[in-house]
């Protein structure tokens, strides 16, 4: 059995990095976000990528929305090339 808890990140690694990886990713961290934490809207999502290490750091602003929508954020960096 696959497991769907988790990050569509690790997808991304040794990946191009691109406009069209880009939202392709965007999607798929909205979609897992929204499956497994219904109480959680997602605000933003952004994308940093330093071409000269190769990594990528995900920046996701979001709000809980039983707590009066407090906003947060979270960052991830991940090296595209490993």
């Amino acid at each position: 059995m696959h497991n769907t808890f988790y990050s569509p990140l690790w997808d991304t690694i040794m990946e191009q990095w691109d406009e069209i990886a880009e939202e392709k990713l965007r999607g798929e961290l909205i979609e897992k976000i929204t499956e497994f934490f219904e109480e959680i809207e997602v605000k933003a999502i952004q994308f940093t990528f330093d071409e000269d290490t190769h990594v990528l750091t995900t920046k996701i602003i979001y709000s809980i929305v039983d707590l009066g929508g407090v906003e947060d954020s979270v960052s991830v960096s991940v090296n595209l090339e490993l």
